[in-house]
């Protein structure tokens, strides 16, 4: 698997790119749920593995997909969340 790994390279830059989009989608539409976010991504990697034509090891491309682009996603609402306490915090402070 790890040799599979290195001799595609274009398997990093797909994670790369799903990162990104998964943490700017999760920016730019905080009511977008998560759970749709895992769906689409792992549909994503189903068809990468169906492309590349090893659909034997599409869990592990899934996996490794999902948790590499849930991180920048929990980022993301986790800094919205303490956003919206320091509002919250600075309201109860100016009344």
């Amino acid at each position: 698997m790890i040799l599979y790994l290195t001799i595609y390279s274009h398997f990093s830059i797909l994670i790369l790119v799903l990162m990104a989009l998964s943490g700017l989608i999760s920016f730019l539409f905080p009511r977008l749920s998560t759970l749709f976010m895992v769906v689409i991504l792992g549909v994503i990697g189903y068809m990468y593995a169906f492309f590349i034509n090893s659909v034997a090891v599409a869990p592990s491309i899934i996996s490794i997909i999902l948790i590499t682009s849930l991180i920048p996603i929990f980022l993301v609402k986790y800094t919205l969340h303490l956003q919206r306490k320091a509002e919250q915090l600075t309201n109860l402070q100016n009344t």
